[in-house]
């Protein structure tokens, strides 16, 4: 680190050396000189100030890689010259590295970039530095003056900024998005915190809803898959050390990724299916042998789903269970209803499986439509978004096919509401939908908003858990937002008839910032009717743990442009954090932290802090009680965010908070007495917005945005969400507005603040005529896997089969076959297995059994009768172990379940035999 010197150490002088934006720079070399900057000696080395009258030594800051705060603060920044003629001179930035900063006020910032769509804060990279010396310490002066000579410049604060390291996590990715059998896949470990040693690779697949087991000797970077993974998805983690572990006594990091989509093993080579009702339908997405999951629309009842199929000769082909007629091409029809899967298995000799399933939907889910962009990390590529469209929800994947689907109610012009949100893991994962509720006894039928609940679905088999309502004192439930916490007990929100006092706001000497009369410009009332927005946590046993009310803890001057005054506030989304409840007001665009564990009175004592525009002066706010005046919205180029919504907070993995929300961009703040907007304007587009909150200073730092396709002109003025994907991605539903004659063609889509990427979008093209858009909830792609079926036998006829040439063994010796057909594929097994154990004879020989109609997976075995005749008895024998050479699925399944029994009298066998072509008759 450099240190600041005294002028007698210096060994040269260039006086003509001024400062920037002055300098000259063919003289402003490295080494040390003294710079006259006007009449001011100014120490420098290599181009920086170190010291000079009025600045005294550099101030050295450090400062996290990653932070947007300020990084420095100069008090002189807005001192006058003291010359008496009452000019301020122009403060502005000086010194090598001053590109990337920028000055607000006294503050010192990295500076925000870009105006092609894509405006972001500069993040300091500890591991790429990109000071001028590189050495991850960034000189920066403030100097004041005009531009018209250098007399007038000052020289006002000398900064070295320097950058310190921070834990970063490591990401690791596959090299496929689509993991095949047989195909070489590696995972690739990338930490900037280098070097990276002791590495350990642990391989998984996946065992059932966000279930793993380890794969035996898969321990190395890259992997093969096999039989035993087809149709799992497979995981990939790794422990090791970097910098910041590699001391004694810590713990290892550990970073994992789950493939998108499953291993794929024998493939069609064709498929096409329609309905019986939808006659010119087709598969959604076309056909590709590497896309397993397809939507059909089919009607409600009794519908017919037709199909045809080709695959290779080697393989074996089912539908739903059943072997369809033989050849390379092949066809079925299946009863089916909207909500039918039609499965279609390829399964070969080694025990590889792989399932095309077919999902019966309504025409609304059927015709979704999507597209990948070319950079959508592998990985991202088989996302899953949970939706609720009219009066269905359903988890669809990356094609737009809807994995599952069900309907909240068959009553006419029945909405699911807005989201369709999961909660929880593996066995405690969760669904949660609004649903139509029956009404408080008494309750008039006009009574705004009552009727609704949140419905609990557990995710293994979409049963009903409860219903969750509001509890007394509320008497209504909001369809806006719900959290189910880990405890069981619920989060929610709503809006509350209430009848309120708004005469202050037409007083003058009332308790408002600004006077105004309500739109037919007469005084406010002292009995208007509102609704008031309120948070309710409600305990698992139904009733209210804490009750929140907007009323006296919002100004409603700065709530006039929203639906005033019947909905205010309009609460639109809440989060449960480790410091309180996150609530968001669109009626005041306005976000808040309320802390639920603080006292009742006074009625802003529970705000934590918040952020918006706003009326008020600072002294406002603790005058009337109303809790802190909001953070300071810095360096955002909108100025403020307006009518937004899904407000989030980022507490992990971050170097200080960070707020996300959907800037809706309309209704925004305005002193509603001229109608002059104070933050920003709006009515032009939406975008997603992130914050770095600064609660020692009181500011919430701009860090960067992103708008749909970077246009600044795409609105949603209603509606719209954002979510944060596990790679830091946004995945933004973007609104909509009705009076657009031409609006965006994407409704949902991914977008990668920190390089602009855009990859996965769900397209307006695809939704049902009369639905504008949906609001998409990302989950893991693991939360829809189910546990293997269990490997179980059975005898599929009730005697022999027909008899083939080589039945005996190919000894010439008379013998017999019976069928034998399992619940999965088994790995091919031959006569010698000890799973299959015969009595009165012995077991020749054992091949598939491919027959119209039987059941699949099904085995034909040889069968020769012992000497002397008699009763024969197969059997068989659950539990014997792969190593032993029993029967077992590719995965290393056990045949399980009471051992099946068939007993025959060999002489039906040699009855059975039926004539072939050729046979002397």
């Amino acid at each position: 680190m450099r240190r600041s010197r005294s002028f007698s150490q210096v060994s040269m002088i260039h006086e003509s050396c001024l400062w920037p934006p002055l300098v000259r720079r063919d003289l402003c070399r490295a080494g040390d000189y003294i710079c006259k900057v006007g009449s001011v000696a100014v120490l420098m080395t290599g181009g920086t100030v170190l010291a000079a009258p009025g600045i005294g030594n550099v101030s050295l800051s450090r400062f996290p890689e990653g932070s947007s705060l300020r990084t420095a603060t100069c008090a002189a920044a807005g001192f006058t010259d003291g010359t008496g003629s009452g000019r301020k001179p122009t403060p502005r930035l000086g010194g090598p590295d001053a590109a990337r900063f920028e000055l607000d006020g006294a503050a010192i910032r990295f500076r925000v970039m870009g105006d092609d769509g894509r405006r972001h804060r500069i993040l300091p990279d500890f591991e790429r530095p990109a000071d001028r010396d590189g050495d991850n310490r960034y000189d920066v002066t403030v100097i004041a003056g005009e531009a018209g000579g250098a007399d007038e410049i000052t020289p006002l604060c000398a900064f070295a900024i320097e950058i310190t390291d921070r834990d970063e996590p490591g990401r690791v990715s596959l090299s496929t998005r689509r993991p095949q059998q047989g195909e070489k896949m590696e995972a690739i470990l990338t930490d900037p915190d280098e070097p990276l040693d002791g590495l350990a690779w642990r391989w998984q697949r996946s065992i059932g809803r966000d279930t793993f087991v380890d794969i035996v000797g898969a321990t190395g970077s890259v992997y093969i898959p096999t039989a035993a993974d087809t149709g799992r998805l497979l995981r990939a983690t790794v422990s090791y050390r970097d910098r910041h572990s590699a001391g004694p006594g810590r713990e290892k990091a550990v970073s994992a990724v789950t493939a998108a989509d499953a291993v794929l093993g024998p493939r069609l080579t064709g498929l096409a299916a329609h309905s019986e009702s939808y006659p010119s339908g087709r598969l959604n997405p076309p056909f590709d042998p590497s896309i397993t999951h397809y939507a059909v629309a089919c009607d409600k009842d009794d519908d017919v789903l037709s199909l045809t199929f080709a695959a290779d000769s080697s393989v074996r082909v089912d539908v739903n269970g059943i072997q369809p007629r033989p050849g390379s091409v092949s066809g079925a029809a299946a009863p089916v209803t909207w909500t039918s899967d039609v499965v279609v298995t390829v399964a070969a000799d080694d025990g590889a499986a792989t399932r095309y399933i077919l999902h019966c939907a309504p025409p609304d889910l059927a015709g979704l439509l999507t597209r990948a962009g070319a950079d959508l990390p592998p990985g991202l590529s088989g996302m899953r978004l949970a939706i609720a469209l009219r009066a269905w929800v359903a988890v669809i994947d990356a094609y737009g096919v809807p994995r599952i689907h069900w309907q909240v109610s068959d009553e006419e012009h029945v909405s699911a509401g807005f989201f369709l949100l999961p909660f929880g893991v593996g066995e405690e994962r969760r669904y949660v939908h609004s649903r139509p509720a029956p009404r408080p006894p008494e309750t008039p039928r006009d009574t705004p908003r009552l009727g609704r609940a949140w419905q609990i679905v557990d995710a293994a088999d979409l049963s009903p858990l409860r219903r969750v309502t509001a509890a007394p004192p509320l008497v209504t439930t909001g369809v806006h937002d719900f959290r189910l916490l880990e405890d069981g007990s619920a989060l929610l929100m709503t809006y509350e008839p209430a009848v309120r006092d708004f005469a202050h706001l037409s007083e003058s000497s009332g308790a408002t910032s600004v006077v105004f009369h309500d739109p037919e410009g007469k005084p406010w009332g002292e009995a208007v009717e509102t609704d008031d927005s309120a948070i309710q946590i409600v305990g698992a046993d139904g009733t209210a743990r804490w009750t929140w009310n907007s009323w006296g803890r919002m100004p409603l001057e700065d709530c006039a442009q929203h639906r005033f005054p019947r909905d205010y506030a309009h609460v639109n989304s809440v989060q449960m954090t480790s410091g309180g409840v996150l609530a968001s007001f669109r009626g005041c665009s306005s976000v808040m932290l309320i802390d639920p564990a603080a006292p009742e009175t006074p009625a802003g004592g529970g705000i934590v802090w918040r952020i918006g525009a706003s009326n008020l002066s600072a002294g406002d706010w603790a005058a009337r009680g109303l809790g802190p005046a909001p953070l300071a919205l810095v360096g955002d180029p909108e100025g403020a965010f307006c009518g937004q919504h899904a407000a989030t907070l980022i507490e992990d993995g971050v170097p200080e908070p960070r707020l996300l929300l959907f800037d809706n961009g309309v209704q925004c703040v305005t002193n509603p007495a001229t109608g002059e907007s104070l933050g920003r304007a709006g009515g032009d587009y939406s975008r997603g917005v992130e914050y770095a909150l600064d609660l020692e200073r009181g500011e919430a730092v701009f860090v960067r945005d992103a708008s749909l396709g970077g246009r600044r002109d795409a609105l949603g003025a209603v509606g719209g969400h954002l979510a944060v994907l596990d790679d830091g991605s946004w995945l933004i539903s973007w609104g909509w507005t009705g009076s657009d004659p031409a609006p965006p063609a994407t409704v949902v889509s991914r977008v990668d603040p920190a390089t602009g990427g855009k990859g996965f979008a769900l397209l307006r093209a695809g939704l049902p005529e009369g639905v504008p858009a949906v609001r998409a909830v990302p989950l893991p792609a693991a939360a829809l896997e189910v546990p293997p079926e269990p490997l179980t036998g059975f005898f599929p006829e009730a005697g022999p089969l027909a008899a083939e040439d080589g039945d005996a063994g190919g000894n010439g010796a008379a013998g017999l076959s019976v069928a034998v057909a399992f619940s999965r594929p088994v790995a091919a097994f031959g006569a010698g297995t000890p799973s299959i154990a015969v009595e009165g004879g012995r077991l020749v020989s054992a091949a598939p059994w491919r027959a119209f109609g039987k059941p699949a997976h099904a085995w034909r075995l040889g069968i020769l009768p012992a000497s002397g005749g008699g009763p024969l008895r197969v059997s068989l024998r659950p539990g014997v172990s792969c190593r032993e050479g029993g029967l077992c699925a590719a995965d290393g399944t056990l045949l399980t379940g009471p051992p099946a029994v068939l007993e025959i009298d060999p002489e039906v066998g040699k009855a059975r035999k039926e004539p072939r072509p050729g046979d002397n008759l």
